[in-house]
């Protein structure tokens, strides 16, 4: 299914190499000196990438080892190659509770990290998203209705990513932050009376961590 799906986005070929279960086994590829511009078009179409490096040793008996050792999406690039003069990297994430709605954002490219709390108006979510120019947005897949998402992916060309509930905990946000800030309170960053703007924040971070 990759292969199909990379032939397609990348105008590449589709080739063919063994069985299995009596069925030719689909590969695409390309030269690798050259895939710098091709992972920058399969991210700026909305994929995550994984990147994968042999870790074993070629003994010529069954598969060698790989491991996965990178993995780009939309919202985390930081490599100048993969990315335009003019593009920022945005990874962005929302925390939607009651009447009142988080944001946070960052831009590793760029050292910026950015959050905010209001009131939640569905109505105006997209008009919000779009004044971040988000990447990629975060959302949490236990407690955002579907009908949030399809509003999302109407007015925004970006991918709308889910992301376990555990990663917005509103409790664990605070031990989240001041771990990566190396800090005992947030007192000095004005985060005290936004719980929702932290939450968001959180799931940046562990997000950012993973990929």
């Amino acid at each position: 299914e990759d292969a199909h799906l990379a032939a397609k986005l990348l105008g590449i070929t589709l080739t063919h190499r063994g069985k299995a279960n009596g069925n030719p086994i689909p590969m695409a590829g390309v030269p690798y000196h050259s895939a710098e511009g091709y992972l920058a078009r399969l991210v700026k179409a909305g994929r995550t990438v994984a990147i994968c490096e042999q870790v074993g040793e070629v003994t010529g008996k069954g598969p060698v080892e790989r491991k996965v050792v990178r993995i780009l999406t939309p919202g985390t690039l930081t490599d100048d190659a993969l990315l335009t003069s003019y593009q920022s990297s945005n990874l962005v994430a929302l925390c939607i509770h009651q009447n009142q709605i988080g944001f946070a954002l960052l831009d590793l490219s760029a050292g910026i990290f950015k959050v905010q709390q209001q009131d939640y108006k569905p109505e105006q979510l997209p008009i919000e998203l779009a004044r971040l120019m988000p990447s990629e947005i975060l959302i949490d897949e236990d407690l955002v209705d579907p009908n949030i998402i399809e509003q999302i992916k109407k007015h925004l060309d970006c991918p709308v990513t889910k992301r376990p509930n555990v990663d917005f905990n509103l409790n664990n946000a605070q031990k989240t932050l001041c771990d990566q800030f190396s800090v005992s309170t947030l007192s000095g960053f004005g985060l005290d009376p936004l719980p929702l703007a932290k939450a968001a924040a959180a799931a940046l971070i562990h997000y950012a961590k993973e990929t």
